[in-house]
């Protein structure tokens, strides 16, 4: 019972929900915001691949800062995500497609024009598929059928019911593919237990010579980390080892740090950066590293 009791986490579990529903009012608001554009001016394939862009962008910006971490719970969203913003787009147009119509009768944009407008393409719409509303509104547009190009051309290629059935079907596939894959990628940084937060990104901490290399490798092989930050300029001509480090919070004094060393040097005239390994310093390691390199104390 103990260990139920500390599995639970209610701050965990509002901000799991809270993800989940700021994700879904994202894409709402991204299908809200191409479905408005979209309802003057529609642009096939392009809207759909910034639609998925934009979509991973707000997953991977939600994720981040309530540090959701769970992969489940991250494809769940996307998903989710994505329905809503794409319903949202599609229904966006056809609320324009029904405005448009009461411009066109009645030539105001008054609150009874309006309304009245809405009957009136709703009744041609039924009379038209069978069904009024926004079911009627995608049945009669894939009756008209989805023009690829007509920005470009006076005519563009139009699709035809089947086809544009594939193409909806395609387009929101699309959009699903690029808003997950995009959002996942939060899932690939790194995140400290220790004090809750996401590392930030690689810091240059200081070059050495070439021809330190010897005395280099053998001191990280021997787990000698003073030896190494005492060898360490703040810069040096290429060729050179150059030295990273990827921290999470500076309070944390519990948290791994991650030290990568990348060989730089000119080839061909241009200057290539090679990867030579990354180590795991525990924080005295760390502690000692930092402490021998000279040029950090001024």
């Amino acid at each position: 019972m103990e260990a139920n009791l500390k599995q639970y986490n209610p701050h965990k579990n509002f901000s799991d929900i809270g993800f989940v529903l700021l994700s879904i009012g994202g894409g709402i608001f991204i299908g809200a915001a191409f479905g408005l554009v979209g309802s003057f001016i529609y642009l096939a394939i392009v809207f759909p691949v910034v639609m998925g862009i934009v979509g991973g962008i707000i997953i991977t910006k939600n994720a981040k800062s309530l540090k959701t971490r769970n992969v489940f719970l991250v494809t769940l969203a996307s998903v989710l995500t994505v329905i809503a913003l794409y319903i949202t787009f599609h229904y966006i147009r056809y609320t324009g497609f029904w405005v448009r119509g009461a411009l066109q009768v009645f030539g105001d944009f008054s609150y009874k024009s309006i309304e009245a407008g809405k009957i009136v393409v709703n009744y041609a719409l039924k009379k038209e598929t069978g069904y009024s509303g926004f079911i009627g509104y995608m049945l009669y547009r894939a009756q008209q059928g989805v023009s690829i190009g007509r920005l470009f051309r006076s005519d563009g290629l139009n699709l035809g019911p089947i086809f544009t059935w594939v193409y909806w079907l395609a387009e929101f596939g699309l959009i699903g593919y690029l808003t997950i894959s995009n959002g996942k990628q939060i899932l690939e940084k790194r995140f400290c237990e220790h004090c809750n937060s996401w590392y930030s990104e690689k810091e240059h901490i200081g070059s050495a010579p070439f021809n330190k290399e010897t005395e280099i490798l053998n001191s990280i092989k021997l787990k000698d980390f003073a030896s190494v930050g005492a060898l360490l300029e703040k810069d040096t001509e290429s060729p050179s080892f150059e030295f990273y480090l990827q921290k999470c919070s500076t309070a944390c004094e519990k948290g791994d740090t991650f030290l990568s060393v990348s060989l730089v040097n000119f080839l061909k005239g241009r200057l290539i950066s090679k990867d030579i390994s990354e180590i795991t310093l525990k924080p005295i390691e760390k502690k000692l590293f930092t402490e021998k390199i000279s040029f950090l104390k001024n």
